[in-house]
């Protein structure tokens, strides 16, 4: 299963892909939306991650903009603010994400 983490600050993206990679995931991660569309463009992801709070817009602009394009609306999405509040929000997307994952 492969997540694109969007999260700008690098201690919490840490923290992300160590749980993610313990559902045997693997991450790509990056700090801003507008280098994660490109990426989205041409990479094949199951899942991404996403910041609350991220340096070149919000993160509910950047997840509504995933859902409105036709190139990334039926790959899962999740908003996060915080490693220590979202781990079991994160685990389950992971789980539901691996559910469907061939």
């Amino acid at each position: 299963m492969k997540i694109l983490l969007v999260e700008p600050i690098f201690e919490n993206a840490k923290e992300y892909s160590k749980i993610i990679t313990l559902h045997e995931g693997e991450t790509e991660i990056l700090a801003s939306a507008l280098n994660s569309l490109e990426i989205l463009r041409t990479g094949k992801f199951d899942g991404v991650v996403i910041s609350r709070y991220l340096p070149d817009m919000c993160g509910e602009l950047f997840q509504k903009m995933l859902r409105d394009m036709d190139a990334t609306t039926a790959i899962p999405t999740l908003l996060v603010t915080s490693p220590d509040k979202d781990e079991p929000a994160l685990k389950s997307y992971l789980r539901k994400i691996m559910g469907t994952v061939s």
